[in-house]
């Protein structure tokens, strides 16, 4: 069974938008910034286990340097305590950009296969409100999930279309195809309600 991408997507584009503030936390306090991107990491790590992602390994083999970067005195020399301080802000620093460069990767794996998705939908979506295929389906915001389906159940009966759907399905799952149709069909209603 293929995992919902689409909400993939949304909830890793949720942690991307926090790496900024983990970011504002090196010019504070080292233990706030390490406590930040030791939380970050076993979030994403939990984020990639559930959908199966092998760049949990890459986040989990990070976190624990990260958590060592964090405590006082990890970096023993005999510099200067600013010295070490710097020092430490350096490694967290590398250790966040090594850790949003692994969550990238499959994150831009599969946006790039729901943007492939999305054009597909897109386009049979326009195609069936061109066509009139929808014409007797009470199109009204927001959309229902039984009109999603009955949307879905229509585009089936057309030749190209289905072969659309069908594409679509090879790509990403059901849940995720019902969505997609839901954004489009929206939009354009969006667009045709703003138009007038």
């Amino acid at each position: 069974m293929k995992h919902s991408i689409t909400l993939f997507i949304d909830k890793a584009e949720e942690m991307i938008r926090e790496v900024s503030d983990i970011a504002n936390l090196s010019s504070d306090n080292i233990s706030n910034f390490a406590h930040a991107l030791e939380l970050w990491l076993i979030k994403a790590e939990q984020l990639f286990k559930e959908y199966n992602h092998g760049e949990q390994a890459l986040l989990a083999a990070v976190r624990p340097s990260v958590i060592l970067a964090g405590c006082a005195g990890a970096i023993d020399t005999n510099d200067a305590i600013t010295g070490r301080r710097k020092r430490r802000k350096a490694l967290l620093a590398e250790y966040l950009k090594q850790s949003v460069d692994f969550f990238y990767r499959p994150y831009a794996r599969e946006k790039e296969k729901v943007d492939e998705a999305n054009d597909i939908v897109r386009q049979v979506v326009l195609v069936a409100l061109q066509t009139g295929l929808l014409n007797n389906v009470s199109l009204t915001l927001p959309i229902k999930a039984e009109q999603l389906v009955e949307i879905q159940n229509l585009l089936y009966t057309d030749d190209e279309l289905s072969k659309g759907i069908n594409r679509t399905l090879a790509i990403i799952a059901y849940p995720d195809l019902l969505r997609l149709i839901d954004l489009n069909l929206t939009n354009v209603l969006s667009g045709i309600r703003y138009s007038r």
